[in-house]
Parts: structure tokens; sequence; C-alpha cells
């Protein structure tokens, strides 16, 4: 009879199959030791980090250098020259991106934390098992909403549409669109899946990989809006520059060689006989540097009259250049 109390009383040792398959830390911290977390941990941690980080640094950095790309290409091709022509280096790109990527990137920020505030709401009024009716009505008009701008997004990308900014109608309807009405599905799915009996619990996987295919979607056309936005805001650039190319640096070239350059930039021969540079222009204004080369336009520009000039740096020429902007 003892012994049947001691073996009914005994904890189930080590070699015990009935023993919890729960670690021994685990045990120990249940019983009101703590122990310090491995080192293991830690570096796992960091690694987990890093391996967000770093893909998300390298799309970063991949977006500013589209950005930058389409955005000179855009300003230089007003000008009639290819930007390859100056052999930008990628770093001049991204540098170059900062103008084109700031509104866009604004935007996007301001839009999540938006969308993330009205989910917030949402779904406390649906834990709360309030305003029932009102969500519902709310769901369905978004997704009809969202449904018929994406459409109508589909639609545009074959027929020019009408719009102060015609460009980035197709984007904002289908990558918008289809964000408002998969919000509606969604919300509907959760209205009428928690008075289910028993509640569902979970996504289904169908689901959730059609949730994912509408983020990629949503994605791709911010990035094709965004794209948009850098080539138009760069041809908007080279219209600002031709407007107020007299503030731009005044620049006179001294060559050994002629160079015989278009008008109206006008040559002069140096009459001294030991000169080093024995020809010199004039009427040139600065518009950037890149790749040891200088974009030059002349002055009063204008696209049906005008020179574009990219000189290399070379020791056969020699550049001076004089403040824009100022009375002469």
């Amino acid at each position: 009879m003892r012994n049947q109390r001691l073996r009914a009383g005994r904890r189930p040792t080590a070699r015990d199959p009935r023993r919890s398959p729960v670690p021994d830390a685990a045990l120990r911290q249940a019983a009101g030791t703590t122990e310090p977390l491995p080192p293991a941990s830690a570096g796992h941690s960091l690694l987990e980090w890093l391996g967000v980080a770093i893909p998300a640094l390298s799309a970063v950095t991949g977006l500013l250098f589209v950005f930058g790309w389409t955005y000179t290409s855009s300003r230089l091709a007003h000008f009639g020259v290819d930007h390859t022509i100056l052999g930008l280096t990628t770093s001049d790109y991204v540098l170059r991106s900062i103008d084109a990527i700031y509104i866009p990137a604004a935007a996007i920020l301001f839009l999540v934390l938006a969308a993330l505030l009205l989910h917030a709401g949402v779904s406390g009024l649906r834990r709360r098992g309030r305003a029932f009716p009102l969500l519902r009505w709310a769901a369905i008009t978004a997704l009809a909403a969202g449904t018929t701008a994406a459409a109508l997004g589909v639609w545009a990308m074959f027929v020019q549409v009408q719009f102060v900014s015609p460009y980035l109608v197709p984007s904002f309807l289908q990558g918008g669109g289809l964000a408002v009405a998969t919000f509606g599905f969604f919300l509907l799915r959760r209205l009428y899946g928690a008075r289910q009996l028993p509640p569902r619990t979970g996504i289904p996987r169908w689901e959730y990989r059609c949730y994912w295919l509408v983020v990629t979607i949503v994605v791709l056309n911010l990035f094709w809006a965004s794209a948009q936005f850098a080539s138009a805001l760069g041809s908007n650039r080279a219209l600002d520059i031709v407007r107020d190319l007299g503030k731009r640096p005044l620049v006179t070239v001294f060559s050994k060689q002629s160079l015989a350059l278009s008008r109206p930039v006008v040559e002069e021969t140096v009459a001294s006989g030991d000169a080093a540079y024995r020809f010199k222009y004039t009427g040139l204004r600065l518009i950037m540097t890149a790749g040891g080369k200088y974009l030059l336009l002349s002055e009063g520009w204008t696209r049906e009259a005008g020179t574009a000039v990219v000189l290399a740096d070379s020791p056969d020429i020699r550049l001076e250049f004089a403040p824009g902007g100022v009375p002469r």
C-alpha cells in the first residue's frame, strides 16, 4: 500500500516517457528561477535583423538608381543630349534622385500611415461589436468602388484620358482601387467570419496568397507612378533651367585647336603668338558636370535655335567661370 502511494506521488524522472517535452529552462523559469539568454539567441536575432535590413537597403538603393536614371535622362533629353554621353556613375544617379524621390516617398509614407490608422480604428470597432451595419456598408462600398477604379485604371492604359496629370491616372487607379477593394473584401470576411460558430481561426491559404498578390501589384503600380513622376519632374526642371538660363554660371572656353562650335557661340582668335590656347569661345552657360565632362548651353538657348555642347576635361582646353545673374 505504501509503495503504491509512493508511485502515485512520484515525479516523472528524466527517463519517464510521460514527462512534458517543455525544455528545462522553461520549467526553471516557471518555477521562479531565471537564467540569462545564451549568446546564440542574441546572435540569431542580429542575423534576423541583418536578413531584413540588407535586402531592404538593396531595394532602396535600386529605387534611388532607377529614379535618378529616369529623372536625369528626361531632363537631358529636353536639350537633345543622351545621358549616357556624360558617363554618369551609379553614385551620380543616386545623388540626383533625391529631388525626384522626395515627393513620392513622402506621399507613400503618408498613405501608409493613413491606412494603418484606418485599419486600427476599424479593427477596434469590429472587436467591440459596434457599428456592424455601418462597417458592413463601408466594406461593400469600398469593394465596389475599388473594383470599379481598378477596372478604369486598366482601361486607361489603352485609352487616352483627359486629366490634369493623365500619366498618373492608370497607376493610381489600378493600385489604389485594388488596395481599397481588397480592404473592403478583408473587412467583409472578418465581419461575417466573426459571426460564425465556432469562429474561424487563421486565414485560408488561398486568401493569404491573394493578399500577397495584391501587395505585389500595388507596389509595382507605386514604382510605375514614381518613375513617371520622375520623368515629368525632369522635363519640368529642364524648362526651369531654360527660363533661368541667365542665372547659370557663365563659361569662357579656351582651346589649343578650333572647336568649330555653332552659333550663337562666338569664336575669337587670340592675337598673341606665344599663347598656349589660341581660340576663345564665349556665350556659354554651365548646366552640369559629370564623369569629367561639362554640359554647356549657348546663351538664349531654345529647342528651335541653340547649341548644347559637351566638352571633356583635357589639357587641350581651359575653362573660366563667372557667376550667373550678374549684370555685365
